[in-house]
């Protein structure tokens, strides 16, 4: 984009796309020449020659991921009160049968989407990844420079007669823990392709490896800390240590224990 006189256009090099005309102009994809434009509160979509596309469709909108950032291939409309995907190309991904599309959040290619009142995660050619059966599904936040967000896994949550209950499912949507759990972390300091998971039920906690469990479920609390690379377990006020393997290095007897260096 280019700036004039307060007004936005888009060059292409040396070549002038769009002259400078608009309050604002959002890129979705450099590769496309598909253009969101802002004028007041009116917003169109415009092709190279400044005319406007999608006008079969309505409330045609880009999708942010994060601030300044939006899906590159696809675009939500909305037809009936509900909302369907469409390609930057102009083809239907999906029709418009959803209460709700909005990002995942960081993880580009997948949506979240909201259909008979429940939460699911669809990608942008209109697959499901993660069923629709959910009240809520979070990111677990995991982040490694090679791949960013894409190996981060999902919290999902059911309501029950008894609460709240939390399962997870690992980045390809497999499900790896079901909802039977009070509350579900990802230890993301670790970084592996192996998934640590601390997992509480009915006030106590225990460590998962992806599904398989190496901490039983019976303290009050497990801390992980990332310099020894130990757990710190906690049961009825006694404290004890832990290996990432689960292997117990300290019985928990301890009134204190603190970490100083290599030492406990």
């Amino acid at each position: 984009t280019v700036e004039v006189d307060n007004k936005i256009g888009v060059i292409e090099g040396e070549k002038t796309i769009i002259e400078p005309q608009y309050d604002d102009i959002i890129i979705v994809n450099p590769h496309r020449a598909v253009f969101v434009c802002q004028s007041g509160d009116t917003q169109k979509i415009v092709n190279e020659n400044n005319k406007e596309i999608f006008t079969e469709y309505n409330n045609v909108e880009p999708i942010e991921i994060i601030e300044n950032k939006y899906e590159k291939n696809i675009f939500k409309y909305q037809k009936d009160g509900r909302y369907g995907l469409l390609k930057v190309t102009g083809n239907i991904v999906t029709n418009a049968i959803y209460e709700e599309i909005l990002s995942v959040g960081y993880k580009e290619g997948e949506l979240l989407i909201k259909q008979n009142g429940k939460y699911g995660i669809i990608t942008d050619k209109g697959n499901t990844k993660i069923k629709n059966k959910y009240d809520e599904i979070q990111l677990d936040g995991y982040y490694s420079e090679e791949n960013e967000y894409k190996k981060s896994g999902y919290i999902v949550k059911i309501t029950t007669d008894e609460g709240y209950r939390y399962g997870y499912y690992d980045n390809e949507g497999v499900q790896v823990l079901e909802e039977q759990f009070n509350q579900i972390s990802r230890l993301i300091q670790i970084k592996s392709d192996d998934i640590y998971l601390i997992a509480a039920k009915n006030g106590q906690c225990g460590v998962f490896v992806n599904n398989s469990k190496i901490i039983n479920t019976e303290y009050q609390s497990i801390d992980y800390n990332t310099d020894l690379q130990v757990f710190i377990v906690e049961r009825t006020g006694k404290f004890g240590a832990n290996n990432l393997k689960g292997a117990r290095i300290l019985e928990p007897e301890y009134t204190q224990l603190t970490v100083n260096g290599i030492y406990l």
